[in-house]
């Protein structure tokens, strides 16, 4: 069995905050979230709550006695980390191997209830803040020698021109593309931008998360790729097409289609289910790119209203209009919590919201 390195009891207890106190959620990334238990800073003192990005705990073929569990989490660095498992163990430290990664181990005794370990919960503290998440189970073929395997690869988003876009700029187009990767990393030695077949990468300006190329297009159709690959590999391609015209012609065309966006799949006020499970599909215009943002607002003893993200994600509408997105909340749900749910359409500079409240059945 590893050694536990337990923390003082003191640390373990959740403090109840004042209602002068104030509940800070972490801020919104993809996927997994946690509850956030906040004591009001000290004056003169902005405190920010650690995030927990995810929380995961490699399960070997087998749980029983003897088998040794290993945790990580990835989130916010320089915190203090723990987890505990009800009914089996409390306040297992997980120690900072890299800046925002933790892991731990805790090896299976003969009297433990293994249907605790997928109730485990992790907690990252700075500055007298918390934040807490429910772990995800995985399995030992989604590890490698480097912790929990990344198979997936970076996003390519708010692409321009957009697709099918026509545009004027003759002297001065400008293609761009923003890349997001929240597990490995963009590897930006990777990075390839090619127009009409041509490899730009050096004339491009690689900023952080953003490609921007420049260049005097002749009119007609032309065609942008943009191919990227993260940390461990994984490669992410996309190509897409737009027309440069002459000005007077593009006077000449028809206004394009009013941006428009609608949820299809709910109705205002309904009700999902008690898991918090939950598919939103919409419509907009073809290719667009929808941004969706859930929040859980719900009361803990009727008293304290808490307020936690649950979801942020990025997708693309396809040919027809239509999308969909399905939300897993990483977070322990809270009977009777209200989602409210914030959708952004954007396509060609052109942006529109859409906002509504869905209900967790208790």
């Amino acid at each position: 069995m590893k050694n536990l390195f337990l923390k003082p009891v003191a640390a373990a207890v959740l403090l109840i905050v004042p209602m002068s106190a104030a509940l800070v959620a972490a801020p919104a990334t993809a996927q997994t979230r946690g509850y956030v238990v906040a004591q009001a800073p000290a004056p003169g003192f902005a405190a920010a709550a650690p995030q927990i990005e995810r929380f995961v705990m490699r399960q070997p073929q087998r749980m029983e006695a003897g088998r040794d569990l290993r945790f990580r989490i990835e989130g916010a660095p320089g915190a203090d980390a723990w987890l505990d498992i009800p009914g089996v163990v409390r306040n297992v430290d997980l120690a900072e191997v890299r800046p925002g990664v933790y892991e731990g181990h805790y090896t299976i005794r003969v009297r433990d209830d293994l249907d605790a370990f997928d109730r485990a919960v992790a907690t990252l503290q700075r500055n007298g803040l918390r934040t807490t998440a429910r772990v995800e189970m995985r399995a030992e073929r989604d590890w490698d020698d480097r912790g929990w395997r990344d198979a997936r690869g970076p996003r390519i988003t708010d692409i321009t021109p957009s697709h099918g876009d026509r545009v004027n700029e003759r002297g001065r187009t400008e293609i761009s593309a923003r890349i997001h990767d929240n597990r490995s990393g963009v590897d930006r030695r990777s990075i390839r931008l090619r127009v009409d077949g041509r490899d730009v990468t050096r004339a491009a300006r690689i900023d952080n998360d953003s490609v921007v190329y420049r260049d005097d297009l002749r009119e007609g159709r032309h065609t942008a790729e943009l191919v990227v690959r993260d940390r461990r590999g994984n490669e992410t391609r996309r190509s897409w097409s737009f027309d440069v015209v002459d000005r007077h012609e593009r006077i000449g065309q028809p206004p394009p289609p009013p941006m428009t966006l609608a949820v299809t799949s709910h109705a205002p006020n309904a009700y999902i289910d008690f898991r918090g499970n939950l598919r939103l599909e919409g419509a907009t215009l073809p290719h667009a790119t929808v941004r969706v943002q859930v929040d859980s607002v719900a009361n803990v003893g009727g008293v304290i209203g808490v307020n936690q993200p649950v979801a942020d994600q990025v997708v693309q509408a396809d040919a027809s209009g239509r999308f969909a997105v399905v939300i897993s909340p990483r977070v322990v749900p809270i009977p009777g919590a209200r989602y409210d749910v914030r959708l952004t359409a954007s396509e060609g500079g052109h942006q529109v919201e859409q906002r509504l409240s869905l209900h967790q059945r208790g």
